[in-house]
């Protein structure tokens, strides 16, 4: 490590737990596993994990996500993902294709809260949830809210017709649909 890069990482290892704005302007800085551009800024908790990190560029992160410029992506205390905004349309791990813009909210515990579906996804108890709608869950994980791209018959024999909102309660029965 050049003697510049350590100076800037002592100077920056100060900032963190001082909880200042740091304005990132001469090389990339690793938080967490975000890779900070130049021109980033990061605002830390007390302990010097990030609260807040702008991103000067597009980030593409592990799970192949991509994450807008400009955007601030927000952490919980325990590094979880809280909220950030995506570049490109996204498909995750459960199939969902997320549209490019959508805000995507998290739980603490890493569950999603909130999101916007890019294209009709089949949730696995048959529902078609609505491209361009919010899907909404429980901090549990339990689905919470959606809008249906097609009818549906719900297990109870009751028709719920497409672009209905279908509200669950949390242990997964219909009041709203």
């Amino acid at each position: 490590m050049t003697v510049f890069k350590k100076s800037i990482l002592n100077f920056v290892t100060v900032l963190f737990f001082l909880s200042f704005i740091i304005q990132i302007t001469h090389t990339e800085t690793k938080t967490n596993v975000i890779l900070a551009k130049a021109g980033s800024k990061v605002v830390l908790f007390s302990d010097g994990t990030p609260r807040h990190i702008t991103l000067a560029e597009n980030w593409e992160n592990p799970n192949k996500s991509v994450i807008k410029a400009g955007t601030d992506i927000v952490f919980y205390e325990n590094g979880q993902l809280q909220s950030c905004i995506l570049a490109e349309n996204w498909k995750a791990p459960n199939g969902m294709l997320l549209k490019a813009g959508t805000k995507v909210v998290a739980y603490k515990n890493a569950n999603p809260q909130k999101i916007t579906l890019a294209e009709n996804w089949k949730h696995p108890d048959g529902m078609i949830f609505k491209a361009g709608t919010d899907v909404l869950w429980y901090e549990s994980g339990q689905l919470q809210s959606c809008v249906l791209a097609e009818n549906w018959r719900a297990q109870n024999g009751a028709l719920h017709k497409a672009d209905t909102k279908v509200a669950l309660y949390e242990n997964g029965k219909i009041y709203l649909g």
